[in-house]
């Protein structure tokens, strides 16, 4: 009996943390209101000028968006086959930039996987890859999206809300364009339409005078649009606060300024513009309902693995390759707060060991098995994003496999106490 009391109060203890949890996070995506519009309204300011793709029937911010599992999120998103392959490549792509998960390539600390691991569950993006004039329709969107830019048509008044949309969602197609079009699927030779030109300027050591600078260039050339690039400056090795030892890189972010006149600028700065960290910011919170740790927000100083298993007071490394040294391997029944979900690649059929490790969150609470496994509250750092608390299941990393006569299974997560 006293065995039976003891579990029924762990169970209660248990789901009461998890529940807390939840209303203490950064959104509780299940009574915003503010994430419930029509969806004549939120098309308004969804899909991009002159738009000739499809219409997806159900769009972030509605009251049919499943908010809270990312596998349901996929599903209602899919683009029938009979559709897209009967789709010009215009068509096709204007379809993807608009997909409503394009942006979970964003959150994946390397874009190149992140953009494998959508094209794997978005039949639409792997009917794209393989057609033969992608490249060409790429770099005529890219003309399109820059005259958009030189003679906005913009509806609503500066400071609005449909503005700032409207100009974040063009923020996340400039990025996903500028990833496309590194990836061999569209390049035999793996160059950006961004960066191909030899007609290039180098504007350094700018953040306190780039708003000049701007203007001066304004005022010689047509125009130009902006995309961000991150790279390394310096490496160095780190120690866990457990003794392991892990190769960690120092980043920047590049700006580059793309005119029409064919030159293309590059400002470098620690870390992100206002612009950039807004349109991070707000392609998350319309897919997941989440809104960033208030003292984290986007940056590429540090990433998932640094936040989890370095530091997650004063972070500025960014780590591909982390240490479990001092760790245990748990179930996840048995892995406490504090502890550490490894979730791995859900591209090209890749579970277990062999796979390739994507993401590592920490464990705020969970049920013990007292609740499924899809309702442990994590913490992390979303690849270039901000830090959000969310469920095991309420991220861009959480997908259900369906193998061949045999039942659906989660993607693979190990955990670490």
């Amino acid at each position: 009996m006293k065995n039976w009391i003891k579990s029924f109060f762990k169970a209660v203890f248990a789901i009461g943390l998890l529940a807390f949890c939840l209303i203490l996070s950064d959104r509780n995506v299940y009574s915003d209101s503010s994430l419930r519009k029509e969806k004549s309204e939120v098309e308004e300011y969804y899909y991009a000028e002159d738009y000739i793709g499809y219409m997806y029937p159900v769009l972030p911010e509605t009251a049919d968006w499943p908010y809270g599992n990312h596998q349901d999120m996929v599903n209602v998103s899919q683009i029938p086959k009979s559709v897209y392959e009967a789709m010009t490549t215009d068509e096709l792509l204007q379809s993807v930039l608009d997909y409503p998960l394009i942006s979970d390539i964003l959150a994946y600390d390397d874009f190149d996987i992140g953009y494998q691991v959508v094209k794997e569950h978005f039949g639409a993006l792997e009917e794209l890859s393989k057609r033969e004039d992608n490249g060409d329709c790429l770099k005529n969107l890219q003309q399109i999206y820059i005259e958009a830019e030189m003679y906005p048509q913009n509806h609503e008044p500066e400071g609005s809300e449909y503005l700032e949309k409207r100009k974040n969602r063009a923020f996340v197609r400039r990025m996903v364009l500028g990833i496309l079009s590194r990836q061999e699927d569209f390049s035999e030779d793996k160059s950006s339409i961004y960066t191909e030109n030899d007609n290039i300027f180098i504007l350094n050591d700018v953040k306190k005078s780039a708003n000049m600078i701007w203007d001066n260039i304004r005022a010689v050339r047509d125009y130009f649009i902006a995309i961000y690039n991150t790279f390394s400056v310096g490496s160095t090795t780190i120690t866990t606060p457990r003794g392991g030892s892990m190769p960690a890189l120092i980043r920047v972010v590049t700006e580059q300024w793309h005119c029409t006149d064919g030159t293309v600028g590059y400002f470098t700065f620690s870390d992100f513009t206002d612009e950039a960290k807004a349109g991070y910011n707000s392609a998350v919170y319309s897919n997941y309902g989440l809104n960033p740790d208030p003292n984290y927000g986007p940056s590429v100083r540090y990433n998932c693995h640094s936040y989890a298993w370095y530091n997650q007071v004063n972070c500025n490394y960014w780590v591909n390759q982390f240490n479990t040294y001092g760790y245990t391997q748990v179930s996840w029944q048995n892995v406490n707060a504090g502890g550490i979900a490894v979730y791995y690649n859900t591209y090209s059929g890749g579970m277990g060991p062999t796979s390739q490790y994507t993401h590592s969150a920490i464990v705020v609470a969970n049920a013990y098995g007292y609740l499924p496994q899809e309702s442990n509250v994590l913490r992390s750092k979303w690849g270039e994003c901000a830090v959000y608390t969310h469920t095991m299941s309420n991220c861009p990393y959480y997908y259900i496999f369906y193998p061949p006569m045999s039942q659906p299974q989660p993607c693979d997560i190990e955990y670490y106490n």
